[in-house]
């Protein structure tokens, strides 16, 4: 059958056939679009016979769209932008029950920002809150909280710098950064457990050696660990760091006021101190691909903006006001002062102090340092009655007279 269409046609001109075939002219040839009297048939239609153009814009409404039409493979990357989501589409009606807007960093002070005891000298000490440094070693160094030489977003970091290198690392040498987290507040990782929840590490770090560092998870009793390395790519220069870790199905996890779960950076191991990195197993602060920073003399390393939260993905670091930080630092050390203690009986003095936090636990020991007046300079008074809540103070056999003291405590319940 031939069919006689009509010369010099313009765009969108239609031609009837003598087949009762309706077609149309898209400017460069002539397309079936429907039989006369009949209906669009997608199956007769040319590819790129239909385009965004030839539809009206009220043509296509939500109501002609089936069920589960669009899908995500259906849209390409990118098409979905910020400016193209109204103002109010996205309302805490429509974020999951259990997306933690809050409360995400299970570390305490990851900003360096609270450091009670001032600068601590020595080996296992607390040179910033809730952070420990240990270690055993030939070599010498400091931890120092530092407040000029800080990655963007902050005002602290915590710097270790080697002062006598350790030329030869021995099997059971090493230098650590860790911070143990309560059970309490890791309870819902559900580690020991067949649910067990993945966690993600996140952390600014620089040092003055670049190489491969190692990051370690371990539970209170150091038999279940897991190690993984990162690289520092360029020396003296910041750089952010994400690690996810699978959560442990096996091993004990304290649930209550004990260990929870440790995080230790390692800046220096022996190989007793060594284990292969990315899986679970016995105790282990690094892999033998560790960094010895120590070996280098005058070596720096410094962190900040450390955060462990549940899931894959990274989410920015958590900052915290600095009265609810202090508390939550409290809650294993403080120092406070007190005063106006009274006589009790002929030479017998006593008063009492309360913490301004509950601590974990009963704490460990307590401190006393006082400048008494009206009362011998030898005067020694002693902790009784102590609790997780506070302690009482007391001197007997001293001056009948009243006595006023002015004290400064530190009481540690650290894990």
């Amino acid at each position: 059958m031939t069919l006689n269409f009509p010369n010099s046609p313009s765009s969108g001109d239609q031609f009837t056939g003598s087949n009762n075939y309706i077609y149309e002219y898209d400017g460069e040839k002539w397309i079936f679009v429907k039989l006369v009297g009949g209906d669009f048939s997608s199956s007769a239609i040319q590819d790129g016979a239909v385009t965004t153009a030839k539809i009206a814009d009220a043509n296509v409404t939500t109501a002609k769209i089936a069920d589960n039409a669009v899908t995500t493979v259906k849209i390409a990357d990118n098409a979905v932008t910020t400016v193209k989501i109204a103002d109010d589409a996205v309302n805490l009606d429509k974020v999951a029950a259990d997306f933690p807007l809050g409360n995400r960093n299970k570390i305490i002070n990851g900003d360096m920002r609270i450091a009670q005891r001032g600068a601590p000298t020595g080996t296992d000490t607390y040179p910033v809150d809730r952070f420990r440094q240990a270690s055993n070693t030939e070599g010498a160094y400091t931890f120092a909280q530092e407040t000029t030489d800080v990655p963007t977003g902050f005002n602290y970091s915590l710097k270790a710098t080697v002062t006598t290198a350790d030329g030869t690392i021995g099997a059971d040498n090493g230098l650590v950064l860790l911070q143990k987290i309560e059970g309490n507040d890791t309870a819902d990782l559900l580690f020991g457990t067949a649910n067990a929840k993945s966690i993600t590490i996140s952390f600014w770090v620089k040092s003055s050696v670049a190489g491969v560092y190692c990051v370690t998870l371990r539970n209170g009793a150091d038999d279940r660990t897991f190690v993984s390395e990162y690289t520092i790519s360029s020396a003296n220069t910041w750089e952010y760091k994400t690690i996810t870790v699978a959560g442990d199905t096996s091993g004990t996890w304290d649930i209550t006021t004990g260990t929870g779960i440790g995080l230790v950076f390692c800046l220096t191991g022996g190989a007793n101190k060594q284990r292969a990195a990315g899986s679970w197993g016995t105790f282990a602060d690094c892999s033998s691909n560790q960094t010895q920073l120590l070996q280098t003399l005058n070596a720096t390393w410094l962190v900040s903006g450390v955060q462990l939260e549940v899931g894959t993905t990274a989410t920015p670091f958590e900052y915290r006001n600095f009265g609810d930080e202090l508390s939550r630092c409290q809650r294993y050390y403080e120092v406070l002062r007190g005063g106006g203690f009274m006589q009790w009986g002929t030479g017998n003095y006593c008063g009492s102090v309360g913490f301004a936090v509950q601590k974990r636990a009963t704490p460990s020991s307590v401190l006393l340092q006082t400048t008494i007046y009206d009362f011998p300079t030898t005067a020694t008074w002693a902790a009784v009655g102590l609790t997780s809540q506070g302690f009482g103070v007391q001197k007997s056999n001293g001056s009948t007279s009243f006595v006023a003291i002015d004290g400064t405590w530190e009481a540690s319940a650290e894990l």
